[in-house]
């Protein structure tokens, strides 16, 4: 993520709600992934630092990283918020418990 103090966050679930937490943790400070289950989402946030389909018409801080890869946005996460429909969690969640850090602070 980045080499200052700042709090390595990762949010799982790039939806509206899961990218507007992304994006407050970002305006605090904290280092942040964002992990999408579609790939072309996470391009997008890297590209041009927006979310189109779920967050239309605002701008994404530049220090977000979008992937689709469950290794790549749980590595070293300090902060692990969760943002995804419940319905899915379990499924989700299930394959990703091996790259969760045990200190890894989950909301």
């Amino acid at each position: 993520m980045n080499t200052t103090n700042a709090i390595r966050a990762t949010v799982l679930g790039a939806g509206a709600w899961g990218t507007t937490f992304a994006k407050v943790l970002a305006d605090a400070g904290c280092a942040v992934r964002l992990w999408s289950r579609e790939a072309e989402v996470a391009t997008e946030v890297n590209a041009s630092h927006t979310n189109e389909r779920f967050l239309p018409g605002f701008t994404l801080p530049a220090t977000i990283i979008g992937t689709s890869d469950p290794a790549v946005a749980l590595s070293d996460a300090e902060l692990v918020v969760v943002a995804i429909p419940s319905q899915v969690a379990r499924a989700t969640l299930t394959p990703m418990a091996q790259f969760f850090a045990p200190e890894a602070i989950i909301a």
